[in-house]
């Protein structure tokens, strides 16, 4: 039998298919509309510099002092002396005192830790104050009229302190503790008005450098460079506000008999007479300007 060369019904109807499927899928494609193209990139402004803590830095700023539980306390040296001292009740006298005070000082801080917030720092300042006292107490005593006169002044404050901080972005917190030193004025004196004497009867002073401790904590903000340009240059200006409590101790004063009857050589010579023990402490409060020779990246 003969073979035929058309080709079978199944091939051709096979073949129809296929070519209204192919058909059916361009015109389909074709009704969709097309994709629409990306947008424009934007160009996003630059993130701002990483603050840089490490670095020198210079401080100037000012504030308010006063003190707390600052007092004098006079014990005698004989029982006549102490009696003399609990008829008058000056054995404990507070010696309130504030001051206005302008500070300056330098430093040093460090950031040890890279891509941390952690600083560490040493600084030192020193501040002129008016910080002074003067407390008088007037009592009869034998016949007489006795008056205590007491002068306690701090004439500056230093400190030598440590830092530990952090720092969230623009802004460094921290904590400080470390020496405190300062010049310190100390005067008591008594004297007597009576019918036998009138005059000066005992009196002791002392003036010099006391050392004690300091501890507190502050907080800074890295100012933009924007802000004040002219001013800032290479580096970056911070403002800074802290506080600071500090204890220079007790320092105990001798009081002598003075004058020309109760004084060396007087023909009522006394001789040691009491004890006046004054502490000097108070807190700080201060705002200001640092200004820091590295800054924003």
């Amino acid at each position: 039998m003969a073979t035929s060369s058309f080709p079978s019904r199944s091939a051709v109807w096979f073949g129809l298919a296929l070519a209204l499927a192919s058909g059916l899928g361009q015109a389909w494609a074709a009704d969709l509309p097309l994709r629409s193209t990306l947008p424009p990139m934007v160009e996003l402004p630059p993130a701002p510099p990483v603050p840089v803590w490490s670095g020198f830095h210079v401080d100037l700023d000012g504030g308010y002092t006063r003190t707390g539980s600052q007092n004098l306390r006079t014990t005698g040296t004989n029982a006549l002396e102490q009696m003399l001292i609990d008829v008058g009740n000056v054995g404990r006298v507070n010696m309130p005192s504030s001051s206005f005070v302008l500070r300056g000082g330098f430093g040093y801080d460090l950031q040890p830790v890279a891509g941390s917030g952690l600083v560490l720092g040493l600084v030192t300042d020193a501040l002129y104050t008016e910080q002074q006292r003067d407390r008088t107490a007037a009592f009869s005593f034998g016949g007489n009229d006795i008056s205590l006169a007491a002068h306690q002044s701090l004439d500056f404050l230093g400190t030598l302190r440590g830092r530990l901080g952090y720092g969230l972005g623009p802004v460094l917190v921290y904590g400080t503790g470390g020496l405190a030193y300062g010049q310190v004025s100390l005067s008591a004196q008594t004297s007597i008005s009576g019918p036998a004497y009138t005059g000066i009867y005992d009196g002791g002073s002392y003036r010099g450098i006391e050392t004690g401790y300091v501890y507190g904590g502050g907080i800074e903000w890295m100012a933009p460079s924007s802000l004040m340009p002219d001013l800032v240059g290479p580096g970056q200006l911070a403002f800074k506000a802290e506080y600071l409590r500090y204890d220079l101790g007790r320092r105990t004063v001798a009081v002598n008999g003075m004058g020309a009857v109760f004084g060396p050589g007087g023909p009522g010579a006394i001789g040691h007479t009491a004890n006046a023990a004054f502490r000097s402490e108070g807190q700080l409060i201060t705002a200001g300007l640092t200004y820091r020779f590295s800054g924003a990246n």
